[in-house]
């Protein structure tokens, strides 16, 4: 079960919301368990959090409004709390069953506006989360299946990943299979879809029908048409037999899925066919489950309408394809019919960016790798795979100089300082109330608290008494997507607060501009009066690891795997255990600054030469944390980059990878800077499609392997991410493996 969280507006209200499925091989109590132990963090910053029963059984709403939630609610205490289930092929929501809780969706017309919510993004979200968006790029253009030109394809067949996936799809399809006994599909590519859903309505039908005539319940039929429907390929004789099989001769009631709809082309060409055959229009109902414009007046499950990410799927005119290349769109699988690889190069563009950031704070220590985030009372918030220390920041004399300039750009002193309770954000909020009452002669009090909810009883008078013309600062120390500032935000507006808000940031490290700029925008609306204000003293784009993402907590699961497996034995297995030690400390105590590529202990330490492109090698030398996080940043920023042409980006059929010369060639001197690129790269950025351009890679690191003189420098940490799977297992004799170092040449050998 992978529950879905998201941000859930209505009526100007924003509410983080949280979908979870209560499969049948679940309870209530270990759903709560589930959610908490592995998505304790979203959890806690949950508003609405709503479960959905099976989806292959009829619910009364007496028996929902029943269900016991009371572990769900001890789980998400300040969640509103309601079930999601299905009475006479009808999605219903309860209204909200958390006594300790406000009810966040207090209204019936706010639960059917969430449930409309609902369907539109569950399918959005499977779809993002999947492969099935296949993007063109500026030098080429897909033609689908109808013979159209597009920027944009979806294939919908390759969204069908997992059971959940599909029983959602059922349950949103229920309304429209009311009262029909047969499927059609417009492409077998869908057919998991198909079979499930007459699996589970089948079953439906069966909880619905009275006991004595259970046993004389129809199947379900199910039939799929085996291409797009028209005389290019001759399927329009297959087309008419699926027609007859699929409703015995007119004697169902059937319920055509569409996969997606654009133009409506094959849908009028099906209409018409069934008109020929002399079929009662009635007798056939569309659905798609995808629409992809505005122009088919069909009944649809998700409207992408408005494109996807600023892209729309409208059709290109021939005379604007011009000297693009185009690939065919298969018309009867729906796959691209070719794949094009580009290799990109490190450059300048990259890395400019955040140059600044690592060269200003590399003196202060402020960066370091694999490194949890910790509370006044030391339990753990989250984990960073890069690491900005703001207590450090606070110290260097730049840094403090910015936080004065943000400070002084107020209007007024903020009647209180509001932080949570964490090092960095309580020294911050000191050195601001210090700020004000040197310079403005006020003693502003700085309030502790994870997010002002209940509060009820210590609420701070400042706030409790506050006009609207008044003045509250947020301040945080790192903020990556804005969630820990919107609760605030949210429970600011609850607790009825009139006045306005200003956020404060003192680094702001979002994974794209595009994601900041949303949510700053969000934080800083107000109905009337002045917008509040969002200010950060610095901004870098920094890829957002996290401990399932980040490459050292892979690293610890990969080598742990292999003292598990026993596949290492005397020297060795004392060599690598004692890495993961060397990481767990890290982990919980301060990260790693100079150990975060791995090496053996004799190992010649790895320098960066002057006029690096990433960061300034002259004194204070950087770090190895400060080149890493000047490389992820780099490679973060070619991830986001708005020039095709420079986009890293592994999307079928069209994949832009890193080029070897990046790792393996002479673009970059230094090793610290090799290896840093293939431990922050993405193991699909690096691997080759093409056999030969992967064979090459192959005999590159046969070679680097062998004829370099620092091999203890860089043998274990090549094997580091050979166990990611970022590159290709060497082939050496026995012979030649005897002549590498010992150590690093039992740990590679452990990995064939």
């Amino acid at each position: 079960m992978y529950p879905i969280f998201a941000e859930f507006v209505y009526d100007g209200v924003s509410s983080q919301l949280c979908l979870a499925d209560c499969a049948d091989y679940l309870s209530f109590d270990s759903l709560a368990d589930l959610l908490y132990t592995a998505h304790l963090r979203l959890l806690e910053q949950t508003d609405i959090l709503i479960v959905r029963l099976r989806v292959d059984e009829p619910v009364p709403s007496e028996r929902a409004m029943d269900s016991n939630v009371t572990a769900l609610c001890q789980r998400a205490p300040h969640a509103s709390v309601h079930v999601l289930y299905s009475h006479d092929f009808a999605p219903q929501l309860t209204p909200n069953l958390n006594r300790s809780s406000t009810d966040r969706l207090d209204t019936s017309a706010a639960r059917v506006r969430c449930i409309d919510w609902l369907r539109d993004k569950e399918l959005y979200t499977y779809m993002k989360e999947s492969t099935a968006l296949f993007r063109a790029r500026m030098n080429f253009v897909y033609r689908a299946p109808s013979q159209r030109f597009v920027n944009m394809f979806l294939r919908v067949g390759s969204i069908q990943r997992s059971r959940q996936v599909l029983d959602a799809f059922f349950f949103w399809m229920l309304p429209f299979l009311k009262g029909r006994n047969a499927l059609l599909t417009d492409t077998w590519s869908i057919s998991s879809i198909a079979l499930n859903a007459a699996r589970l309505l089948e079953r439906y039908w069966w909880h619905m029908a009275p006991e004595k005539e259970r046993r004389d319940l129809l199947g379900c039929r199910v039939e799929m048409l085996s291409a797009y429907p028209d005389d290019l390929l001759g399927v329009m004789p297959n087309i008419r037999d699926a027609l007859l099989s699929v409703t015995e001769a007119g004697k169902r009631d059937v319920l055509m899925v569409l996969s997606a709809v654009s133009t409506g082309t094959s849908l009028r060409r099906l209409e018409n066919l069934i008109s020929e055959m002399q079929y009662k229009s009635e007798g056939f109902f569309f659905l798609a489950l995808y629409r992809l414009s505005t122009l088919p007046d069909v009944a649809h499950l998700c409207d992408l309408s408005s494109g996807v990410s600023g892209t729309t799927f409208a059709s290109i005119d021939r005379g604007e394809v011009g000297s693009r290349a185009i690939i065919e769109i298969d018309r009867s699988t729906y796959f691209p019919l070719d794949v094009k690889e580009t290799a990109l190069y490190i450059d300048k563009v990259a890395c400019n960016h955040s140059a600044r950031f690592f060269s200003d704070y590399r003196s202060c220590g402020a960066i370091s790798i694999h490194r949890n985030a910790v509370d006044l009372s030391n339990q753990e918030h989250r984990h960073h795979g890069i690491y900005i220390d703001v207590t450090r920041m606070l110290r260097h004399e730049g840094f403090s100089s910015k936080l004065q300039s943000q400070a002084a750009s107020l209007d007024r002193p903020p009647v209180t300082i509001i932080t949570p309770p964490h090092e960095a954000g309580v020294l911050l909020a000191q050195r601001i109330a210090d700020f004000f009452r040197t310079t403005k002669g006020t003693t502003v009090p700085v309030f502790v608290h994870p997010d002002m909810r209940a509060i009820a009883g210590e609420v701070p008078q400042e706030i409790a008494k506050a006009s609207a013309d008044d003045l509250v600062l947020v301040v945080d120390d790192v903020s990556i997507t804005g969630q820990r500032l919107g609760r605030f935000q949210q429970s600011l507006r609850e607790l009825k607060y009139p006045g306005r808000l200003v956020y404060l940031v003192a680094v702001a490290r979002p994974s794209s501009d595009k994601s900041w700029n949303r949510r700053t925008q969000q934080l800083s609306y107000r109905t009337t009066g002045p917008q509040h204000r969002v200010l950060c003293v610095e901004k870098v784009i920094l890829p957002d690891w996290n401990h399932v993402t980040c490459p050292w907590c892979i690293e610890t699961h990969n080598l742990s795997q292999l003292i598990s497996q026993n596949r290492l034995t005397g020297d060795s297995a004392a060599f690598v255990s004692k890495r993961i030690m060397t990481l767990e400390r890290a982990r919980i105590g301060t990260g790693l600054t100079d150990q975060a590529l791995w090496r053996a202990d004799n190992a010649v330490p790895l320098a960066l030469s002057p006029n690096s492109l990433f960061i300034p090698a002259d004194e204070p030398p950087p770090t190895e944390a400060d080149v890493l996080g000047s490389i992820a940043a780099a490679l973060q920023q070619m991830r986001i980059a708005s020039d095709e042409t420079r986009r890293l980006e592994v999307n079928y059929p069209h994949m832009s990878l890193l080029h070897h010369d990046n790792y393996f060639g002479q673009r970059f001197n230094d090793d610290i800077l090799r290896l840093g690129i293939l431990r922050c790269a993405f193991p699909e950025e690096l691997e080759r499609l093409d056999g030969s351009e992967e064979e090459h890679r192959r005999r590159l690191l046969n070679d680097f392997l062998l004829r370099r003189d620092n091999q203890e420098s860089i043998a274990l940490e090549l094997a580091v991410a050979r166990l990611s799977r970022k590159l290709p297992q060497p082939e050496f004799s026995d012979e030649t493996w005897r002549q590498l170092p010992s150590l690093p040449a039992s740990i590679w050998r452990a990995l064939s």
